[in-house]
């Protein structure tokens, strides 16, 4: 078993109550990394517009915390909402879904696209490869915060958070998902993005995003503890993996659609 570090959540005091937090500084990192990231490639493809850069960091992360945050809100603590919903707008107390941010990011960028007439399919396939960093980042955060952490296990890396009221060795399923959403899934899509024709189709590398992170956090979710508010569905699976097993499918059918169109000349190579 190996021992937590205790790594004091605030970087620093800015000013008063005023905090940079890690987690704040994740967000921070995925969103411009992600935002310069999609401007350049796009850029190299001589497609540039005006404050692309400022834009896309605006987009992201309204998309982000409005997704986010009504995702959780619906669908893993509703009830505790309805009896007190002012609580829905407290965002500093915690309480976001990627799969809601998700959502909330393709819509923003679809509307971004349609505004500043960039291919929808170009913005999302780019971004995807960017969204490794900003996965890895945060979720280092979720370790550093001492939550979300994993079940009851035995294993060499096992840790006992200091927020666990039981006081048991638990897996830091956090890390788990830094490295398998968020390293690994940058690697292979950034390696392919270059390395491929196959997956320089339009959709093609969004859906292999949907696959592989549905596909990675539905078998780490197996270590993780699952919200103490919706415990196990079906006695053995969490709420997020059933949004995950959705991604699979809708990775699958976009996979399929991008070389179905493909055939037919209906889509460009990025």
């Amino acid at each position: 078993m190996l021992k937590y570090p205790n790594i004091d959540p605030v970087i620093f005091n800015i000013w008063g109550p005023l905090k940079l937090r890690w987690y704040s500084l994740g967000y921070m990192m995925g969103i411009f990394f992600a935002a310069y990231y999609i401007a350049r490639e796009l850029k190299k493809k001589n497609i540039t517009h005006d404050n692309l850069f400022d834009d896309l960091i605006t987009y992201l992360t309204i998309g982000i915390i409005v997704g986010g945050r009504i995702f959780y809100v619906l669908f893993y603590n509703i009830s505790y909402y309805i009896e007190n919903p002012s609580k829905a707008l407290y965002l500093w107390d915690g309480g976001m879904s990627f799969h809601g941010g998700l959502i909330g990011v393709i819509v923003a960028m679809i509307i971004l696209g349609k505004r500043k007439k960039i291919p929808i399919g170009n913005i999302l396939d780019l971004g995807v490869i960017s969204s490794g960093v900003g996965l890895f980042s945060v979720r280092v955060a979720n370790f550093i915060n001492g939550e979300l952490y994993g079940r009851h296990s035995k294993v060499w890396c096992s840790m006992i958070f200091p927020d666990d009221s039981l006081g048991l060795p638990r897996h830091p399923s956090q890390l788990y998902e830094a490295m398998g959403e968020g390293l690994l899934i940058f690697i292979i899509l950034f390696v392919l993005y270059k390395k491929s024709d196959i997956f320089k189709i339009k959709w093609a590398l969004s859906g292999l995003f949907l696959i592989f992170y549905g596909a990675i956090r539905f078998l780490i979710e197996f270590t993780r503890e699952p919200d103490q508010q919706i415990g196990f569905l079906l006695e053995y699976f969490t709420i997020g993996q059933l949004f995950c097993f959705i991604m699979v499918i809708s990775g699958i059918i976009m996979i399929f659609y991008a070389l179905w169109a493909n055939k037919k000349n209906k889509l460009k190579i990025l």
